[in-house]
Protein backbone atom coordinates (compact mmCIF):
# COMPACT_ATOMS: atom_id res chain seq x y z
CA UNK A 1 0.00 0.00 0.00
CA UNK A 2 1.43 3.30 -1.05
CA UNK A 3 1.06 6.27 1.31
CA UNK A 4 -0.75 9.16 -0.28
CA UNK A 5 0.72 12.61 0.16
CA UNK A 6 -1.85 15.34 0.36
CA UNK A 7 -0.74 18.93 -0.10
CA UNK A 8 -2.43 21.89 1.48
CA UNK A 9 -3.78 22.97 -1.88
CA UNK A 10 -5.39 19.59 -2.50
CA UNK A 11 -6.98 19.52 0.95
CA UNK A 12 -8.41 22.99 0.43
CA UNK A 13 -9.88 21.89 -2.90
CA UNK A 14 -11.75 19.12 -1.14
CA UNK A 15 -13.56 21.66 1.03
CA UNK A 16 -16.46 23.36 -0.71
CA UNK A 17 -14.73 26.32 -2.34
CA UNK A 18 -17.71 28.66 -2.34
CA UNK A 19 -18.30 28.30 1.41
CA UNK A 20 -14.62 28.77 2.17
CA UNK A 21 -14.36 31.86 -0.05
CA UNK A 22 -17.50 33.33 1.51
CA UNK A 23 -16.04 32.82 5.01
CA UNK A 24 -12.79 34.43 3.92
CA UNK A 25 -14.63 37.39 2.39
CA UNK A 26 -16.69 37.92 5.56
CA UNK A 27 -13.62 37.83 7.77
CA UNK A 28 -11.72 40.16 5.45
CA UNK A 29 -14.67 42.58 5.34
CA UNK A 30 -14.99 42.48 9.15
CA UNK A 31 -11.25 43.03 9.61
CA UNK A 32 -11.29 45.91 7.13
CA UNK A 33 -14.28 47.53 8.83
CA UNK A 34 -12.71 47.28 12.28
CA UNK A 35 -9.38 48.59 10.99
CA UNK A 36 -10.94 51.57 9.24
CA UNK A 37 -13.06 52.32 12.31
CA UNK A 38 -10.06 52.23 14.65
CA UNK A 39 -7.92 54.35 12.33
CA UNK A 40 -10.72 56.91 11.98
CA UNK A 41 -11.14 57.10 15.75
CA UNK A 42 -7.39 57.52 16.28
CA UNK A 43 -7.29 60.21 13.58
CA UNK A 44 -10.20 62.05 15.23
CA UNK A 45 -8.54 61.98 18.66
CA UNK A 46 -5.27 63.15 17.09
CA UNK A 47 -6.95 66.08 15.34
CA UNK A 48 -8.90 67.11 18.46
CA UNK A 49 -5.65 66.99 20.43
CA UNK A 50 -3.92 69.34 18.00
CA UNK A 51 -6.88 71.71 17.71
CA UNK A 52 -7.28 71.97 21.50
CA UNK A 53 -3.78 73.40 22.00
CA UNK A 54 -4.63 76.13 19.50
CA UNK A 55 -7.93 76.90 21.19
CA UNK A 56 -6.39 76.88 24.66
CA UNK A 57 -3.43 79.08 23.67
CA UNK A 58 -5.10 82.47 24.35
CA UNK A 59 -6.27 81.27 27.77
CA UNK A 60 -2.80 79.92 28.58
CA UNK A 61 -1.31 83.27 27.57
CA UNK A 62 -3.76 85.19 29.77
CA UNK A 63 -3.27 82.87 32.74
CA UNK A 64 0.51 83.04 32.75
CA UNK A 65 0.93 86.53 31.20
CA UNK A 66 2.90 85.20 28.22
CA UNK A 67 3.81 87.21 25.13
CA UNK A 68 3.16 85.96 21.60
CA UNK A 69 6.79 84.85 21.31
CA UNK A 70 6.53 82.85 24.51
CA UNK A 71 3.26 81.29 23.35
CA UNK A 72 5.06 80.24 20.16
CA UNK A 73 7.67 78.58 22.36
CA UNK A 74 4.92 76.72 24.26
CA UNK A 75 3.52 75.39 20.98
CA UNK A 76 7.00 74.42 19.79
CA UNK A 77 7.76 72.54 23.01
CA UNK A 78 4.40 70.76 22.74
CA UNK A 79 5.09 69.78 19.13
CA UNK A 80 8.62 68.56 19.88
CA UNK A 81 7.52 66.38 22.79
CA UNK A 82 4.58 65.13 20.75
CA UNK A 83 6.96 64.16 17.93
CA UNK A 84 9.48 62.53 20.29
CA UNK A 85 6.69 60.54 21.92
CA UNK A 86 5.84 58.98 18.56
CA UNK A 87 9.23 57.24 18.26
CA UNK A 88 8.86 54.83 21.22
CA UNK A 89 5.19 54.24 20.44
CA UNK A 90 5.96 53.29 16.82
CA UNK A 91 8.86 51.10 17.97
CA UNK A 92 6.57 49.23 20.39
CA UNK A 93 3.90 48.76 17.73
CA UNK A 94 6.47 47.52 15.22
CA UNK A 95 7.93 45.04 17.74
CA UNK A 96 4.44 43.81 18.68
CA UNK A 97 3.56 43.31 15.01
CA UNK A 98 6.80 41.40 14.43
CA UNK A 99 6.06 39.09 17.37
CA UNK A 100 2.46 38.56 16.29
CA UNK A 101 3.44 37.55 12.75
CA UNK A 102 6.09 35.14 14.03
CA UNK A 103 3.61 33.44 16.36
CA UNK A 104 0.99 32.76 13.67
CA UNK A 105 0.85 29.18 12.53
CA UNK A 106 0.93 28.28 8.84
CA UNK A 107 -2.65 27.05 9.16
CA UNK A 108 -3.92 30.45 10.30
CA UNK A 109 -2.15 32.02 7.32
CA UNK A 110 -4.02 29.70 4.96
CA UNK A 111 -0.98 27.70 3.91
Amino acid sequence: MKAERVTVEESSRRVDGSVRNMMDNKSIRRTTTVTVGLLSTIWLIDMVDRVMIGLALPMIGDEFSLSSTQLGGVVSVFAIFYMLGQVPVCTCIRQEHRLATQMKSPRSLGL
